[in-house]
């Protein structure tokens, strides 16, 4: 049985751990777009011939522009550093270097996620990254917000005879055991729309934690993906504009014993690289590994305790998942990714018509072409974490956001020169 389904639902969730989610707001989320958005979106595009409206978005715009006039929004020329996500950080520092006028907005002393980039005389207002002027001022690249539903982007996948897991979408949680029961173990059941690999059961093995694994998904999605597990690392590729730019492979923390210390004094050790910080540090990619109950209950199902002495080449894993937020390794692998796994990138980049792609895949050696392994693409990231490829664990630093903003120049000017 997966470790995650064990463990009690408490008042920080385990399986959201360690990040603070409603999980109320969650599932309303997840039927707006489930039952609401979609089949609006889907008559939308009907009515306008499948042209963008960006109706939030000119929403936003609009609602900024008025509230700068009753001077209820301030615009700066700073951020404010403790209340930016290290993402936007290296943004806004990448667009300081190229001295881009560039504007952030607060309102109540509150940082909001809306920027005003002044270039050549021309205002873009623009929300959360640069890269969201693209498909707003460009029809050559669509939405990448598209495919942050998994589903939707399985089926893409599948449409261009690209390596995804077997699965199926239900809303139903009797369809989906039932499904679950014919496809066969082991299987992983997920959310279609929530992130961060919240209420992800991987490895089910049995029906009973087929069945509870469904319940937990429920909790903040209405719609349930059961599909075959694969085995590998987690990695994440990212292609800008038309260049493959990276990929890391992010593995599960963990520690090996000496046969002299304990787990305790292991963890201590493991938290004191210099590259990670508290999950609530501004500045930092990396995150260190918190000694509590959630700590606890892992190791409980593993046998062990915070003092027990590992033998003298042992190694535990500290999470079940590969996510930052839980102490994972990040490691940047570009020398190493062979020709050919190169060239499945650039055609699924292509295939999916966005201007920054960054999807996470499973992969058990990356120096070996795909076909000849344990190999699947799983989800696109719209609005990705790019630190990690700034500062990973092991491996040299890529600039992502240089990569960005180079991109976002040179579309705007190519917009400026043909106007």
């Amino acid at each position: 049985m997966s470790l995650n389904t064990k463990l009690s639902i408490e008042s920080t969730c385990p399986h959201c751990y360690p990040d603070q989610v409603n999980h109320r707001q969650e599932k309303l989320n997840s039927i707006l777009i489930s039952f609401f958005n979609r089949p609006f979106s889907f008559l939308l595009n009907l009515l306008t011939l499948n042209q963008p409206l960006h109706l939030t978005d000119r929403y936003l715009v609009l609602t900024i522009i008025i509230l700068q006039k009753i001077n209820k929004i301030q615009r700066r020329r700073t951020i404010q550093v403790s209340k930016t996500v290290n993402r936007l950080q290296l943004l806004w520092n990448e667009a300081q270097k190229r001295q881009l006028e560039l504007y952030s907005f607060s309102m109540l002393n509150h940082q909001l996620l809306s920027f005003l980039l002044i270039y050549h005389g021309k205002n873009y207002y623009f929300h959360y990254s640069p890269t969201t002027l693209l498909h707003k001022h460009f029809t050559k690249y669509k939405d990448p917000a598209h495919y942050d539903n998994k589903f939707t982007f399985k089926k893409t996948l599948q449409q261009h005879h690209l390596p995804t897991p077997e699965g199926k979408l239900f809303y139903s949680t009797k369809k989906a055991f039932s499904y679950g029961k014919k496809l066969g173990f082991p299987l992983v059941v997920k959310p279609a729309s929530s992130t961060f690999s919240h209420h992800v059961i991987l490895n089910i093995n049995d029906l009973a934690t087929l069945n509870n694994a469904i319940h937990i998904v429920k909790m903040i999605d209405c719609g349930v993906i059961v599909e075959r597990f694969i085995s590998g690392d987690t990695h994440r590729m990212m292609v800008v504009g038309e260049q493959f730019l990276v990929c890391s492979k992010r593995t599960r923390p963990s520690i090996i014993g000496n046969g002299q210390v304990d787990i305790s004094t292991l963890v201590d050790e493991f938290n004191n690289n210099p590259l990670r910080g508290d999950l609530d540090e501004s500045g930092f990619a990396l995150f260190k590994i918190k000694k509590d109950e959630t700590l606890n209950a892992y190791l409980a199902l593993q046998g062990l305790s915070l003092g027990t002495i590992l033998n003298d080449g042992q190694q535990i894993y500290l999470a079940e998942k590969s996510n930052c937020s839980n102490g994972a390794e990040v490691i940047n692998l570009n020398e190493k990714v062979c020709a050919e796994n190169i060239r499945l990138f650039e055609t699924l980049h292509k295939s999916l018509g966005i201007a920054v792609s960054a999807v996470d895949f499973i992969c058990e050696d990356i120096t070996q072409p795909w076909p000849t392994q344990s190999f699947a693409f799983l989800e696109n990231n719209s609005f990705p974490a790019i630190d990690p490829q700034h500062y990973p664990s092991t491996g040299e630093s890529v600039d992502v956001a240089k990569a960005i903003w180079d991109l976002v120049i040179k579309e705007l000017d190519t917009l400026r020169l043909g106007s």
